[in-house]
């Protein structure tokens, strides 16, 4: 069973990995195939089983969960968890978590959203049904038009936020779990009435690199605040579907279309054409280079950039044959990871999926014009 969610921990322990929970109990989930592919439980278990039905990415209303929604306790003690709640990792761009300047009904210092140019945030999306977004839009204090909603702090109901806390709105796309993107991703976004802290140079307190702690003290303290911005795409009315992407890969060794291996993946994609990351590549002695993306390792924030190209999958069943096929050929996990970088190529500014290296810093001798010569 779930621990009680513990008010000082906010915004809460993670998950160790993509899970479901339900009726109090987290279930490990396996997350692979195309954007559609249902999510599956890592356990046989019969009674596991049975909930596949309602884990298929296309059918579930996703946002990102920046603060306690992430949380399993949290979302059980919202009673969130009767449908079943679907946590997957995530990332998104321009946007940074930072703590308010209140108290909770329940007692933690609450995170919102707000916009910070480059950033790059290792994050949770929250996938539920829609039966179920109703009452999440309670718990966030989302008011979907004139009418206040009911169910507000004057029944001194912990679960909810103060009507207008927070107001539904898109950030772009998000890139979940290395497999999928929700193209026109949906957060909570501050009310107008939100004040956000920030340091004594006017630099938001963003979490983690600010704890509840640090957090509870500055607000104690009557520390300096601003307004939250201004919330730029609201989304009024009803939750609306989010349309699910496929990834593109970006390769930059051996599998690129000039590369040694390319015709490995050949007869499963397209190329669409040069692109490039920010990050260091590595040549590893060993006939193929091997990336630390910005963001995934202190080697890989420098300011180098990996050039390769952007190919993608014909269609959803090519996706998944694709992906096996190169995690196969990668050697998923022993030396290399699947994740999401940012990339500038023939389609813009875009997440695609690659393949960065699993032990830190790579072997071998960083190039510097960050481009695998093809052998």
């Amino acid at each position: 069973m779930i621990p009680d969610f513990d008010p000082r921990s906010y915004p809460g322990p993670r998950p160790p990995g993509p899970v479901l929970v339900h009726d109090g109990t987290v279930h490990p989930l396996r997350v692979d195939g195309p954007a559609h592919a249902p999510v599956r439980p890592v356990s046989a278990d019969p009674a596991t089983m049975s909930l596949q039905a309602m884990m298929a990415p296309g059918d579930l209303r996703w946002s990102v969960a920046y603060g306690s929604n992430a949380s399993p306790g949290r979302l059980v003690a919202k009673g969130l968890d009767r449908h079943g709640a679907v946590l997957l990792p995530a990332r998104i761009a321009g946007f940074a978590p930072a703590f308010e300047h209140r108290r909770t009904g329940y007692g933690s210092i609450p995170l919102t959203l707000v916009p910070v140019a480059g950033a790059v945030h290792d994050t949770w999306v929250l996938g539920l049904p829609g039966e179920a977004t109703d009452l999440l839009d309670r718990t966030e204090g989302r008011v979907r038009g004139a009418a206040p909603l009911t169910a507000g702090p004057e029944t001194g109901d912990a679960r909810f936020a103060p009507p207008g806390t927070y107001r539904l709105a898109r950030v772009g796309e998000v890139a979940v779990a290395d497999r999928f993107v929700l193209t026109s991703g949906l957060a909570y976004l501050p009310g107008p009435a939100t004040k956000v802290q920030v340091t004594g140079d006017d630099r938001w307190r963003t979490w983690p690199g600010w704890d509840q702690a640090a957090a509870d003290a500055h607000l104690e303290v009557a520390g300096t605040d601003r307004p939250a911005p201004d919330v730029e795409e609201p989304v009024l009315g009803g939750w609306p579907g989010t349309p699910l992407q496929d990834l593109p890969l970006f390769v930059y060794g051996t599998l690129r279309p000039d590369g040694a291996a390319f015709d490995h993946i050949a007869d499963l994609v397209e190329v669409l054409g040069p692109a490039a990351a920010a990050g260091a590549l590595f040549d590893t002695g060993q006939g193929w280079p091997a990336a630390a993306f910005a963001g995934q390792s202190e080697v890989g924030s420098g300011a180098d950039t990996i050039r390769g190209y952007l190919v993608a999958a014909r269609d959803p069943e090519q996706a998944r044959r694709l992906f096996e096929r190169v995690d196969r050929y990668e050697r998923v996990p022993e030396l290399f990871v699947r994740t999401s970088v940012l990339v500038e190529g023939p389609i813009g500014r875009s997440w695609a999926a690659s393949y960065a290296w699993s032990g830190g810093s790579p072997p071998g001798s960083r190039i510097a014009c960050g481009k695998w010569v093809v052998r």
